[in-house]
């Protein structure tokens, strides 16, 4: 019988998830079978024709299970019957489940296998920042689970690590693994790659690049109102992100012109796979990752923000392409400066003219030692393979 692993993802993002992905791509390469839990649409095409993967559908458990009875068995009751079908068809999987709602309907579904759970901890959440009575439970309920005990945690750094041991006390682990939420050389652009933009400079300027969510918690406003205080107009600003459009854009639009007239700043909005993604962003000399956390109630971005480190993809592809990258103040950040002189770490975007002239006069030291942070520190292939070594020797 084939060894077989559960994956539960209650997210819409899986076949965007760098290290998931790859670490899907390992159990694959590994001969696993592989039943991945899910609502994400497009992993169904993504992953269509591979006979070691099955595509179920996530049985809706999170928040609550629907009222209407029609909703409650097409999206709770048939999905539920389905997944204990194969729990009873693969004996004893191995179970990893991604984040607090993969980790609670994952329980929800097999209760009765918490020993196997492998808990996947991309986002902490914590107790004395919870406003919303549905997440209130779910935290208490993560506690309660991880105080009777499961198998392993994957986590991405030892300051993530500390934060998760601190909010979840006494809880009962048999292993940890640290795995950066970064992705592998694997998916480097080879020959022919689309590019669909390419910066127009002139000899002597930069390009500097913004590539992400725009929510207030990414400093995007910060960032392009320093830029008349602060910025040589040699260093030319490019905002790219898969959610601009319609009025948001427009509305972005407004606030360039009117806080950063005078100075370059571009808007782009292209759809990319990763592999185009990735050749689209070596195109560009400086790399942007800015986090301010606690601009909101959601319990994304207060301490799991202060803390981002390893977790933090946008830094971690930037280091594996090399390119010098400006960051916001934590721990796992300064660190890596002490040894690594990846580019520069601000306190305040008031920092911005300071960090870019830094590394325009330090530039290629900057590029060689973001290289050398990924090789030595963020590279996730030996830590991935020594996660499926461990939950190989557990069959």
């Amino acid at each position: 019988m084939k060894k077989t692993i559960f994956i539960i993802h209650p997210h819409n993002n899986l076949i965007f998830n760098v290290t998931l992905n790859y670490l899907i791509k390992c159990l694959i390469d590994r001969h696993f079978y592989l039943v991945i839990f899910t609502n994400c649409e497009r992993s169904k095409t993504y992953f269509k024709g591979n006979e070691n993967v099955k595509i179920k559908t996530l049985p809706l458990l999170y928040p609550k299970a629907p009222r209407k009875p029609w909703l409650f068995i097409q999206k709770t009751f048939l999905p539920w019957i389905s997944a204990k079908l194969e729990l009873i068809k693969s004996k004893n999987p191995n179970i990893i489940c991604i984040d607090p709602e993969g980790f609670h309907t994952a329980y929800q579904m097999f209760p009765s296998s918490l020993k196997d759970f492998n808990y996947v901890s991309f986002e902490i959440f914590f107790s004395d920042e919870l406003k919303e009575e549905r997440t209130i439970k779910l935290h208490k309920k993560s506690k309660h689970l991880l105080k009777k005990g499961i198998n392993s945690l994957i986590i991405p750094d030892k300051y993530r690590l500390r934060l998760f041991l601190t909010e979840f006390t006494d809880c009962k682990i048999n292993h940890y693994f640290f795995i950066p939420v970064s992705p592998s050389k694997f998916y480097l652009p080879k020959t022919g790659s689309n590019i669909p933009f390419k910066p127009n400079l002139q000899e002597g300027e930069k390009s500097v690049i913004y590539s992400g969510s725009l929510y207030d918690w990414s400093g995007i406003k910060e960032l392009i109102k320093s830029m008349k205080f602060s910025w040589d107009k040699k260093f030319h600003l490019y905002i790219h992100s898969h959610g601009i459009g319609g009025s948001f854009k427009a509305d972005l639009a407004n606030f360039i012109s009117e806080n950063a007239k005078g100075f370059s700043v571009k808007i782009l909005d292209h759809q990319l796979d990763y592999t185009d993604y990735l050749s689209f962003l070596m195109q560009f000399d400086i790399g942007l990752s800015t986090y301010i956390p606690f601009t909101s109630n959601s319990p994304y971005d207060g301490k799991n923000f202060a803390e981002i480190g390893y977790s933090s993809s946008k830094f971690n592809t930037l280091m594996m392409l090399g390119i010098p990258t400006i960051t916001t103040v934590n721990n796992s950040f300064i660190d890596i400066k002490k040894e690594y002189d990846f580019g520069y770490i601000i306190t305040d975007f008031s920092e911005m003219g300071i960090a870019l002239a830094y590394i325009n006069d330090h530039f290629e030291k900057n590029k060689i030692e973001a290289s050398r942070i990924y090789d030595e520190l963020l590279d996730p292939t030996e830590k991935v393979k020594l996660f499926i070594d461990y939950i190989d020797s557990t069959f």
